[in-house]
């Protein structure tokens, strides 16, 4: 019966954060191992030139080719030990993260998280996640702690194109949704859930979507880091990040997950189609047609998916669906987070009726 809540030693977010990089890299030893592609690196230049002039420290870049795989991670961990890192740094969007993160598991060091997107919450989580070369999910890599800091650059992400945002936005949307069910979970079973706290921050998440989403995406249309985008790039990267690590996923990531194996699918961002998952999610649970209807409306407004259509899958025949249903209902998988059995046909049944 234990309940745990953790979170990032630091996390720092505001317009020119990334200027204050090597006071962090200083505290970590001096010597920065830089995992990130040269599309980023080229984005952040101006920022990390004039965090150089403030404080003295040491960045090698170890390059990262785009995906995050087992052998990816062996490469750069292979270089960032012989280069002599003290810290690794990771700067991009989620894949590089994750990368980043895996390599400092890897290696025992701390890590600096600097992303320059919004598009899912693995800034802040414990957990990495890793893909076939083939671009299907392999495995979730638990790691020994969350970032040690997280740093964001407002001003960089409100320059990035506007589809991470609302990417961000479809994660960070099925954030409290999740939560629900393993907290239902967790009472039905009679055991420990998520905390008070990781509950407050799941609603808070969501309430914070429902008032800022539409008005955040327009800022970004217009490259301008308002209140607005502030409010909706911390719920991206922190609320829903705290929230996920302490109250877990279910069956929106599960049904995701599942879905990578379909090369249709893989055309979306994850957080695109978490967001149509978050859908099927209440077909399983049966939820009033009310709420399914709320949840719909929300994707629509911001141009996330809302039928099989959406997600290219217009053609597809419910037995067509089946191979990604049983994916969806791994046993090491999220969907065991949910409060009742979930079966493939079950799955199937829910992707089906999206149509």
């Amino acid at each position: 019966m234990i309940r745990v809540f953790q979170s990032p030693s630091r996390y720092v977010q505001g317009v020119e954060a990334l200027q204050e990089i090597g006071t962090y890299v200083q505290a970590y030893g001096g010597s920065g191992f830089l995992v990130a592609s040269a599309e980023d690196q080229e984005r952040v230049a101006g920022g990390l030139r004039a965090a150089q002039e403030r404080v003295s420290f040491r960045l090698v870049s170890g390059a990262f080719g785009g995906l995050c795989t087992e052998a990816e991670v062996e490469r750069l961990a292979g270089l960032c030990d012989s280069g002599g890192g003290t810290v690794v740094v990771g700067l991009g969007g989620g894949r590089a993260l994750d990368a980043a993160k895996a390599v400092a598991h890897a290696l025992d060091l701390p890590v600096i998280i600097v992303p320059t997107i919004a598009s899912t919450d693995a800034p802040c989580s414990s957990l990495a996640v890793v893909y076939r070369e083939t671009g299907e999910l392999s495995r979730y890599l638990q790691l020994r702690r969350p970032p040690d800091v997280v740093l964001v650059d407002t001003g960089i992400i409100a320059r990035a194109p506007v589809r991470f945002l609302v990417a961000g936005i479809g994660d960070a949307w099925s954030t409290y949704y999740e939560a629900r069910a393993n907290l239902r979970s967790a009472e039905a079973r009679r055991t420990a859930g998520p905390t008070l706290a990781a509950m407050a921050v799941a609603e808070l998440c969501r309430q914070t979507l429902l008032e800022h989403a539409a008005a955040a995406r327009d800022a970004c249309a217009a490259g301008q880091a308002t209140e607005a985008l502030e409010r909706i790039v911390e719920a991206n990267l922190l609320l829903s990040g705290l929230a996920f690590e302490g109250c877990g996923l279910a069956a929106a990531h599960a049904v995701h997950n599942g879905l990578t194996l379909l090369p249709e699918a893989r055309r979306l961002l994850h957080g695109e189609l978490v967001a149509f998952c978050v859908l099927v999610q209440l077909q399983l649970e049966g939820v009033p047609r009310a709420e399914q209807d709320e949840a719909a409306a929300f994707n629509r407004a911001l141009g996330l998916p809302v039928c099989l259509a959406d997600i290219g899958l217009s053609g597809a025949a419910r037995d067509d669906l089946l191979p990604a249903a049983v994916a969806a209902c791994s046993a090491d998988g999220p969907m065991a987070h949910m409060p009742f059995e979930v079966t493939p046909a079950a799955v199937a049944d829910a992707l089906w009726a999206l149509r």
